[in-house]
């Protein structure tokens, strides 16, 4: 017996689902337990207690929450082909799927500021940028996020099941009467990754600059019956005559040292140079990705939203993975630009030394 044109094309489909059901599952796998190694990780190692790991860790718990609870459902959805879960539930899942990547949007933009800090203001950010005003910028960058997805809650028609995103999120439409939520959150997504850009520059132009400095250059105090005076005198002498051991009628000239010229504003230290700059490199990467993700669903909104352009479902559906795609971006580059989240993974795997004091033991 032979197929029809319509038996293939039922076939080809269902098989199209259950490669992206397949895709997803790895998705939500290799997010959750990504993000809450990389957490373990951070908590486990001295060297990874800092603000910037902190910042990163509310990140990578958002993205393993949203790829637990949001993804799950996509894959119910998928599976029935429609939605049959009510309205209050794709209410509330739209919801907390706006909410949680916003908060993870604008915790990348905290952790912009914190590497600007770090690098520029390296003594102000030791001393205040303690554990307390971390927790409080974390606090701060959630209510941020509900202040963006909460006003469409009070707009019961806000939040609509999408067939081709296989998710419930809010209604493509353009302005009306002024308002539009799918052009407001294009325009803070812009906004918002602008401003992460602008922080990055300015902490990638201060490196630079600062590791193109010539080195100082230090002036001999003169001295010519051991009284040490000029340019690079201390004023040591002068307090040896005043003690008793003179040489002299008269106190040997006090002149003030010279400050170096060059290298008296440098922030950060050079021992703590390189390290913070890998540590930004890294950051500024993670930030890069998750931007690039989410760009291609954005500029469906926003062409939705001015009424520029109309996309085909196809791409629809492949963007929406792409934004799927984010929640695993943080731990892939940590494992590949850290060693230290490297030897935690090896631990777990190996069950081998994850630190350098148990590795001592074993070899001892």
């Amino acid at each position: 017996m032979s197929l029809t044109e319509g038996d293939l094309t039922i076939n080809d489909g269902k098989l199209a689902e259950v490669l992206w059901i397949f895709a997803i599952v790895l998705i939500i796998a290799f997010s959750i337990i990504g993000n809450l190694t990389l957490c373990f990780a951070v908590f486990k190692h001295q060297t990874l207690r800092k603000p910037c790991f902190y910042i990163l860790c509310n990140s990578a718990v958002a993205d393993c929450i949203r790829a637990g609870v949001i993804f799950p459902v996509v894959i119910l959805s998928l599976w029935s082909g429609k939605w049959v879960y009510g309205k209050f539930l794709c209410d509330m899942l739209a919801f907390f799927n706006i909410y949680l990547y916003y908060g993870v949007l604008y915790t990348t933009l905290f952790l912009s500021v914190e590497r600007y800090l770090v690098v520029r203001f390296h003594r102000f950010h030791r001393q205040k940028l303690t554990g307390l005003a971390c927790l409080l910028a974390i606090l701060f960058a959630w209510a941020l996020a509900i202040a963006t997805a909460f006003p469409p809650i009070l707009n019961p028609n806000a939040y609509d099941y999408s067939p081709a995103e296989y998710q419930c999120t809010f209604k493509r439409e353009g302005y009306a009467n002024g308002v539009s939520e799918t052009g407001y959150y294009a325009v803070f997504f812009v906004s918002d990754n602008l401003l992460i850009l602008l922080f990055y520059l300015r902490v990638f132009m201060f490196m630079r600059t600062h590791r193109k400095m010539r080195p100082i250059q230090f002036v001999p105090a003169i001295s010519g019956s051991w009284t040490f005076y000029g340019p690079g005198s201390t004023g040591q002498a002068a307090t040896n005559w005043f003690l008793g051991y003179r040489q002299n009628a008269a106190p040997p000239p006090l002149v003030a040292p010279v400050p170096p010229t060059n290298r008296a504003h440098l922030a950060l230290s050079n021992h703590n140079f390189p390290m913070e700059e890998r540590f930004s490199k890294m950051f500024f990467l993670i930030a890069i990705i998750n931007a690039l993700l989410w760009t291609p669903y954005m500029i469906h909104c926003a062409g939705i939203a001015f009424k520029i352009m109309e996309v085909p479902n196809v791409y629809i559906t492949n963007f929406t993975w792409l934004t799927f795609l984010q929640t695993c971006v943080s731990p892939l580059i940590c494992v590949c630009a850290m060693p230290e989240v490297r030897m935690f993974c090896c631990a777990c795997t190996r069950k081998i030394p994850s630190t350098e004091q148990e590795l001592h033991q074993v070899t001892s």
